[in-house]
């Protein structure tokens, strides 16, 4: 998200509306991403009722940490 903003701050000595506009589409697309992230967990525990010990939940979460550890060493890989 940080080139986007960094665009806008390009843009804005010389468009100002245009720049605030993007700063502040910028904003709103940043804060209902958090907000989305924030209910949809809510909802999925409210739901299907997990728990730490729910063998789904916890299958789930050794499937999700495999996922990011290639995601995470491969930039280390790539340097």
């Amino acid at each position: 998200m940080a080139p986007r903003r960094n665009v806008t701050f390009r843009v804005a000595p010389t468009a100002l509306r245009y720049g605030g506009v993007l700063l502040v589409a910028y904003g709103i697309g940043y804060c209902s991403a958090t907000i989305l992230a924030g209910t949809g967990t809510g909802l999925v525990h409210c739901c299907w009722n997990w728990n730490e010990g729910s063998k789904s939940a916890v299958l789930l979460m050794r499937v999700c940490g495999v996922l990011v550890l290639p995601a995470g060493l491969y930039p280390i890989y790539r340097a």
